[in-house]
């Protein structure tokens, strides 16, 4: 049977951030195209272009106008995507967190999606100094890792910001990501858990596309659920599957 996105995310009201690595972008898009009400789409850091056959009534503009031709643009449409425009080719820039719960209120938005940081396509990231940037009010932050991880060597190639990942992991770089790891950095204070205290947190072990994903999902899930007490469950997902919701351990 399928699972439903959004009643696993919690996605159907308030402000939902993704962060981490491995599949933001395409959980966004999954949740987006799941939802049926009025909803925004918007980023705190630099992000590509909306994709055009979500349907989004784009509103790019400078934050003294943000407001304004927000609320212009929903008088006709119930699906807004909004950014800064950027000097960089196909980027726009993120708006400031304080303008999210601003815009997400003035609209009437049942659910606003946030991708809260970048990770430049790598596999797994930890959260630093600057990112994860949660708008304030944020209900739901859902932290995306890539279950292709396990058996690299940690590198730059593998993680953005390897020796953070390194320090969250307890290992160096160089050295081989196990499923322990994995389930270290969802679990230790120094990684997924830094700076979501006050957010509803659900991990998410993306990229489960065969019988042994799973597996090797299913033993990160355990390790991390019995580790921490800061989420009840962990997602093992594939964004690109029709079905991407793949199984939901400890919920």
């Amino acid at each position: 049977m399928e699972i439903n996105i959004l009643d696993v995310f919690e996605a159907h009201k308030g402000i939902i951030a993704v962060a981490g690595a491995g599949g933001k972008k395409s959980t966004i898009y999954r949740l987006v195209t799941a939802h049926s009400g009025r909803i925004a789409v918007t980023s705190t850091v630099h992000t590509p272009r909306f994709r055009r056959r979500l349907n989004l009534t784009e509103v790019v503009c400078e934050e003294d106008n943000l407001l304004s031709r927000v609320a212009e643009a929903a008088k006709s449409s119930a699906r807004i995507a909004y950014a800064h425009p950027s000097e960089k080719a196909a980027r726009l820039r993120g708006v400031s967190p304080d303008a999210v719960p601003a815009v997400h209120d003035l609209i009437g938005c049942d659910a606003t999606f946030v991708k809260a940081d970048g990770a430049r396509l790598r596999l797994l990231k930890a959260p630093d100094h600057n990112q994860p940037v949660l708008p304030s009010g944020t209900t739901v932050l859902v932290s995306i890792l890539s279950i292709h991880a396990i058996g690299k060597p940690l590198s730059d190639d593998v993680a953005h910001h390897a020796p953070e990942v390194a320090r969250a992991m307890n290992i160096n770089v160089g050295d081989k990501v196990t499923a322990e790891h994995l389930a270290r950095l969802l679990s230790t204070d120094y990684g997924v858990l830094e700076g979501a205290d006050h957010v509803e947190l659900i991990p998410v072990l993306n990229m489960v596309e065969n019988k042994e994903d799973r597996q090797l999902g299913r033993m990160v899930a355990e390790q991390a659920l019995a580790s921490s007490n800061r989420f009840n469950r962990v997602v093992l997902a594939s964004m690109i599957q029709d079905n991407p919701v793949i199984e939901v351990i400890g919920y």
